[in-house]
């Protein structure tokens, strides 16, 4: 699962990946998060990858706290081509549409031989 949100900062996007990351490790799936980290000695969670620290942007009347660059874009790539999902759940697309903008082939890391990776795309609304 991708969080483009800091991992560390509460926030519902966050508590309903950890939950959902969570409930998935408790029926057997293995399962990977990768999100900005203001502090990675802190991380807690053996499933969290750490996207780089989190820059607070104004945004909607609110502040987001996203990782976004070149540091943010290589822990994700990556994170995508050493791992062998099945499947990748984006929560808003800002990490793809990052490696996309950053270098178009970066879409071949979707697929391996015959192992294409499928996507599922979380938007969450106020």
């Amino acid at each position: 699962m991708v969080c483009p949100y800091g991992w560390d900062t509460p926030g519902g996007v966050q508590i309903h990946i950890k939950e959902l990351a969570e409930y998935f490790i408790g029926r057997g799936h293995e399962v990977s998060v990768i999100a900005p980290v203001s502090d990675e000695s802190s991380v807690t969670e053996s499933y969290l990858v750490p996207a780089g620290r989190p820059l607070a942007v104004p945004f909607n009347g609110s502040v987001a706290r996203v990782a976004f660059g070149p540091l943010a874009t290589s822990r994700v790539r990556h994170w995508i081509s050493s791992n062998n999902f099945d499947l990748l759940h984006l929560h808003r697309q800002f990490y793809l549409l990052q490696l996309i903008h950053h270098n178009f082939s970066t879409l071949k890391i979707f697929s391996r031989g015959s192992h294409l990776l499928s996507l599922l795309n979380t938007i969450h609304l106020i």
